[in-house]
């Protein structure tokens, strides 16, 4: 699946990605003819200068030269465009991928977003598509490592003698031993590297998260000692893939050496030729090594790939066959005598003691979860039955945890829906009671609440959370505990304001609600006892 969306989304970066392909082919075989002429023309003028004047007013100094600035000058340009147009390439192309896993993620089941803490997340979607673009840039360089081997095998055939085949036999074992000889330990190793990593991030974000109580509680010294355990097992996990690439790296330097050495003592050519063949076997060597970073990657990049495959799997796996052009007009749940029907714009209570399943049976009829023992039926459909997509048209709910984001006031406010303006804001602040708060903040509407909104009070939160569902034009309004926190006249104005918006509106409301006051607006009950606490 990435390797399509990779395909799909740089379909308009094909002509900047044949320009990046012909300029590295250009870049590597300029670099190697300007590596191999530089050596026979300064062995040659050598050769020249000790032989005598007369030889040396007869070599021609003139077009090598000319050919070796051409070449620099050509291989410098090569190379700057080459990286520019890759890059460029990689990055617009990567620039649409993230957005489209996040949004393929987030469209998951519950149980599946639930799996996955929020810093491996951060870190799938940084680093492991980071990974995609380095190898979507190197794979840009592979005409430059070919045009360069070229260049050296014709080298090695004017070296003449045995020496075209060390040369050959060298390419080989530089690709053997960093594809086969290193290739399960490098996998291995990488996979460690990355489980470690995403723990270490994992932990430093969930530790972020409660910094307050680990400052009041003093858990700083345990929590550290924690945190080493954690650091120390991903440094000796990268320590080990360190040494794995540090082996494999000697062996890519140790083989070239050893290879030109060999060409050099079978070749019969003369020692202008001698060199220009030497040198360009360097140079194409040098380039062919380049090979062994592809290596060194591929077990991380193959890791990524399925990383981000698992990421961004497809989010319908719940069962899709019911229609899923659901609005909610009615509503049941329960069973037998026991069993309640609602109609649009009703209102009921989920009552019952705490850890009875109230939250449970809302959160089942939310798509959240799928564990409530009741029977459950929204407009004749089971919810547990149903892909969640065809669940999110139905309820605006405003839970116990309001699932505020880092950004502000009005960020938060507007995930309810696309388009709304700062007036329908406000008004939705007025009903919840949270525009008198919101008013007082500086920025107001722009200020910035913190992560999970850390920098309001809990009632502050729930009466956002509240406004959120308001704005939403959902059918069905959804509270659990929204008045919690809050002092008698508060919750008294949030019980009126409510009462006046549902009438007006015609929205239903289900409610969950230990407090009389809010009972208030409700009709109808509906008691969970202790003894449904666990599906049968």
């Amino acid at each position: 699946m990435i390797k399509s969306l990779l395909t799909e989304l740089s379909g308009d970066q094909k002509a900047t990605r044949r320009s990046a392909i012909i300029l590295a082919a250009t870049a590597g075989l300029s670099g190697a003819l300007l590596l191999a002429i530089s050596g026979w023309f300064l062995v040659g003028a050598a050769v020249a200068g000790s032989s005598g004047a007369s030889v040396v007013r007869s070599f021609n100094y003139l077009l090598p030269s000319a050919a070796i600035r051409g070449l620099a000058i050509l291989r410098t340009a090569s190379r700057y465009g080459e990286r520019l147009t890759g890059h460029m390439s990689a990055l617009r192309t990567l620039a649409k991928l993230r957005p489209i896993l996040f949004a393929r993620f987030a469209q998951s089941t519950p149980q599946k977003l639930l799996s996955h803490r929020s810093g491996e997340v951060a870190t799938r979607l940084g680093a492991e598509v980071d990974q995609l673009e380095n190898d979507m840039v190197r794979q840009l360089s592979l005409p430059a490592i070919w045009a360069s081997a070229m260049v050296g095998t014709g080298g090695a055939f004017a070296m003449g003698g045995w020496a075209l085949l060390p040369w050959l036999l060298g390419l080989f074992m530089m690709r053997f031993t960093g594809t086969q000889f290193f290739g399960t330990q490098l996998d291995w190793a990488a996979r460690q590297m990355s489980t470690e990593m995403a723990d270490l991030k994992s932990s430093y974000a969930d530790m972020a998260r409660a910094s307050a109580d680990i400052a009041i509680y003093d858990l700083a010294s345990p929590l550290a000692d924690a945190m080493n355990d954690v650091a120390s097992r991903h440094d000796k996990a990268k320590l080990h893939f360190a040494a794995i690439e540090a082996l494999l790296s000697g062996m890519q330097v140790a083989i070239p050496a050893i290879v030109i050495a060999v060409m050099i003592l079978v070749s019969n050519a003369p020692a202008p030729i001698l060199a220009l063949g030497a040198l360009a076997a360097i140079a194409a060597m040098e380039v062919w090594g380049q090979l062994m970073s592809r290596d060194i990657d591929a077990p991380r990049r193959k890791l990524a790939m399925e990383l981000l495959e698992t990421l961004a799997s497809d989010p319908s796996d719940r069962k899709a066959s019911v229609a899923t052009s659901l609005v909610g007009k009615s509503i049941s749940f329960g069973a037998d005598t026991a069993r309640i029907l609602l109609g649009s714009g009703q209102r009921i209570a989920i009552i019952g003691p705490s850890g009875s399943g109230k939250s449970r049976l809302i959160e089942t009829l939310l798509g959240l979860r799928e564990d409530a023992p009741e029977l459950l039926e929204i407009d004749g459909a089971d919810p547990r039955q149903l892909p969640i997509s065809a669940l999110r048209g139905v309820f605006a709910p405003a839970l116990q945890e309001p699932g505020l984001i880092a950004g502000t006031v009005a960020d938060n406010l507007r995930l309810a829906r696309p388009g709304l303006t700062d007036t329908e804001l406000w008004k939705a602040l007025e009903t919840a009671c949270a525009d008198a708060f919101v008013r007082s903040l500086p920025g107001q509407l722009e200020h910035w609440i913190g992560e999970g909104g850390a920098r309001l009070s809990g009632g502050q939160q729930r009466r956002l959370a509240v406004a959120r569902a308001l704005l939403a034009g959902r059918n069905w309004l959804v509270l659990d505990e929204p008045s919690e926190g809050l002092d008698g006249p508060t919750e008294a104005a949030l019980v009126a304001n409510l009462d006046q918006w549902l009438a007006a509106n015609g929205i239903g409301l289900i409610l969950i609600s230990h407090r009389p006051a809010m009972l208030q607006l409700t009709d109808k009950h509906y008691a969970v006892s202790a003894e449904m606490r666990f599906p049968r």
